[in-house]
């Protein structure tokens, strides 16, 4: 049920913030404001979407790191008072 819900969840943000993204060039050729604008917006929404990126990048690189540290602390651990050792 957790997985169905948080892939619900991911999809229904993803498409809102594309609709909103949309909508608002659906504004730029309504309002036919001056070209600058539309340009900044761009430049904008891919820095948003280039930070985006890195962020998840290093949410992938971190969270591998602390599994792999967690991995090897389990190795000889005490469990009831005996040492248990990797064969």
């Amino acid at each position: 049920m957790r997985k169905s819900w948080k892939l619900y969840h991911y999809t229904l943000g993803v498409s809102i913030l594309v609709l909103g993204i949309l909508n608002i060039f659906y504004g730029f050729d309504i309002l036919s404001p001056p070209r600058v604008w539309r340009r900044a917006y761009v430049g904008v929404i891919l820095a948003i979407a280039g930070l985006a990126l890195l962020f998840e990048v290093l949410t992938w690189f971190f969270a591998y790191a602390q599994r792999r540290h967690c991995a090897k602390k389990l190795v000889g651990a005490n469990i009831g008072g005996s040492l248990i050792q990797d064969s």
